[in-house]
């Protein structure tokens, strides 16, 4: 550690040049400030020096590089959530609410009013994909049921914060992600053909997906490929852009009282307009109900226009 010794002046000591020179393993951390004081009357020390030491910090870890972030946070949100709790478990609404908490601050939005909170149908989700098929107001959740979620939710979070261009995908309802294959197949059952979203793998933590309405009656699956963006320097909206077959975002659009309000149909070039396709640095087999590849769409021998949503035979 450097810079961890500083003069008191006037009282007052300021650390501003505290390095620390290697990382935790992302275990939490404490650490105590001290300062050794002699006692004065009259100019005339009373009794021999003594050392006054701080209570410990709050549990921190120090992360070598931004991929060690969501083990990091799991290990401090582990601590956190089941401090002083009784046999290690917490009630679902403390635990539901501390993860909006923490999702908020983590997508960078404003606690009091976020651009895009977790929905409850969201939250629905999380539990029933991570921690139990049939939910109950008074579950609790234990740290075995914390570790299982946050395997699987924690990557994703760390995508969210960390990955090109998904971020503001993300805040402005671009990308859906915490939704399963099969409500996905519902919202986009009555869509036109084209229309499309983006979502997490629920098997393959933080990969994403696109489902996508392939024909008048089907809705296809693609999980991305690190073939499809990062190897080929490509970011995600380039992605989107490049891929024929997506032509409209099913956007998404959650209210303050966390319901699912308004699903809008917008253009990928419009929604895309003002996100970055800065290039990037340059497959695995597709899991079982993946297409291996982007389908083409299969118009029905007719022509659709966006301008003004209508359909026309060809």
């Amino acid at each position: 550690m450097e810079g961890h010794e500083e003069n008191l002046h006037q009282n007052t000591v300021q650390f501003d040049k505290l390095k620390f020179l290697i990382g935790t393993n992302c275990k939490p951390i404490q650490v105590f400030f001290q300062v050794t004081v002699q006692p004065y009357i009259a100019e005339v020390p009373v009794c021999q020096r003594q050392v006054i030491q701080s209570p410990l910090s709050e549990p921190f870890v120090v992360m070598t590089n931004t991929k060690q972030w969501s083990e990091a946070q799991g290990s401090l949100l582990k601590s956190a959530f089941f401090k002083n709790q009784p046999h290690n478990t917490i009630s679902l609404s403390l635990f539901l609410n501390l993860v909006q908490h923490h999702y908020i601050q983590t997508s960078k939005q404003t606690l009091c009013s976020p651009a895009r909170p977790i929905s409850l149908d969201e939250m629905e989700f999380l539990l029933t994909a991570k921690i139990a098929p049939r939910i109950s107001p008074n579950m609790r959740i234990s740290d075995s049921d914390f570790n299982r979620f946050w395997n699987w939710y924690g990557p994703i979070l760390q995508k969210i914060r960390f990955y090109k261009c998904l971020l503001p995908m993300w805040t402005r309802g671009l990308f859906w992600g915490l939704i399963s294959k099969e409500s996905s197949e519902h919202f986009l059952a009555d869509q036109p053909i084209g229309t499309f979203l983006l979502r997490f793998s629920v098997k393959e933590s933080g990969a994403m997906a696109v489902a996508y309405k392939q024909s008048t009656t089907d809705v296809r699956h693609y999980l991305m490929k690190p073939t499809d963006t990062l190897e080929q320097g490509k970011s995600l909206p380039q992605f989107v852009r490049e891929c024929h077959s997506l032509v409209q975002f099913l956007q998404i659009k959650v209210d303050q009282d966390l319901q699912i309000v308004q699903t809008n149909l917008i253009d990928k070039h419009v929604a895309l307009d003002k996100i970055s396709n800065k290039k990037r640095k340059p497959s695995p087999e597709a899991p079982d109900s993946y297409d291996s590849t982007m389908m083409d769409l299969n118009m029905g021998m007719r022509y659709m226009s966006l301008q003004n949503n209508e359909i026309f035979s060809v």
